[in-house]
């Protein structure tokens, strides 16, 4: 994983919390939480995924998702590799199929940015909510 951190000018930055769960990227804590499939997210060219922020503090995918932007995931187009199908042509030669490699997870540029708002100011009340449930 390649992670870039943009400083802020002046005191000490706030960035999101984020995570990769296998190809799933996790950004943010608690209900205030986004996720993203970097396999299904990957395409032919390379694809940017935005995790913006809006005034109340919540989190959403996509570059209209809010106003400001916490976390910026560049993703290299997926590659691909010729595999063995185990049959052969009419001229009894192997024949062999495209198929596409996973996503590589270390080859994603993260850069993250200073958060101008709190994630508690989105997540104070599913805070409590989370706590109730578990004394279920």
């Amino acid at each position: 994983m390649l992670i870039d951190k943009i400083p802020e000018k002046w005191g000490k930055p706030e960035y999101v919390p984020f995570n990769v769960d296998g190809t799933t990227l996790l950004v943010g804590k608690g209900e205030n939480t986004v996720s993203v499939d970097l396999q299904k997210a990957q395409q032919d060219t390379a694809q940017r995924i935005y995790v913006m922020q809006d005034y109340s503090g919540t989190l959403g995918i996509g570059f209209n998702a809010g106003v400001m932007p916490v976390l910026i995931a560049d993703i290299p187009p997926y590659k691909t590799q010729y595999v063995d199908t185990g049959t052969k042509n009419d001229k009894d030669e192997e024949v062999f199929a495209p198929e596409r490699i996973p996503v590589d997870v270390d080859n994603i540029q993260f850069t993250l940015l200073p958060m101008q708002y709190p994630l508690e100011t989105a997540d104070t009340t599913a805070s409590t909510r989370s706590t109730e449930t578990k004394g279920e």
